[in-house]
């Protein structure tokens, strides 16, 4: 009986100092959690002095246009292009056969 009440003494004190664990913990995270932010706004502030600090800065030009209007077709676009033309200039008669032979099977 004495080893039990040991044993039942022993769980309650141990689930005595479970809060006090946890409050240390949770204090711990909270002032963890608090040095993290004085630093954030530490860097925060150095930043805003860098960047008051730095006066007007000299304006960027856009890289991209400034007007909306058409431009020049990309290349790809000019080659296949060209490309076209030459197979239609070769292979014109072939491509009006086969397209006349195209309708002919559609028709009933």
């Amino acid at each position: 009986m004495v080893y039990q009440r040991g044993m039942a003494t022993k769980a309650a004190a141990s689930k005595a100092a479970e809060p006090a664990k946890t409050d240390a913990r949770l204090h711990a995270a909270l002032a963890e959690r608090d040095a993290a932010l004085a630093q954030l706004a530490e860097v925060k502030a150095e930043l805003e002095q860098l960047r008051l600090s730095a006066g007007k800065a000299e304006p960027v030009t856009p890289n991209y246009p400034l007007s909306s209007g058409i431009g020049p077709p990309p290349m790809r676009y000019v080659l296949v292009d060209q490309a076209n033309e030459a197979v239609k200039t070769f292979l014109g008669p072939v491509h009006r056969a086969v397209k006349a032979l195209a309708d002919r099977r559609r028709t009933p």
